[in-house]
């Protein structure tokens, strides 16, 4: 994950668990945060990833806007 963010094309990242929406690490621990339900809404865009479009996603309090989708990936950037 870090090497991820020293890219410099991610800000933050976190690996969220696919069967209840836990977070397993994220990419700054003080500064990015998955709050309480945002990491089941992921999971639901994976299981329906057509929908990356209409809802985006939420993430650290921020509202994503969603630019591609498919079961393995979502891609979004700021609202």
């Amino acid at each position: 994950m870090s090497r991820l963010v020293r890219s410099g094309r991610v800000d933050g990242a976190a690996i969220i668990g696919a069967d209840d929406g836990s977070i397993w690490a994220t990419s700054h621990t003080n500064s990015f945060q998955v709050r309480q339900g945002e990491g089941s809404g992921a999971v639901e865009l994976f299981k329906h990833p057509e929908d990356v479009f209409n809802r985006g996603i939420t993430l650290n309090g921020v509202k994503y806007m969603g630019i591609k989708g498919d079961e393995r990936s979502i891609y979004a950037k700021k609202a």
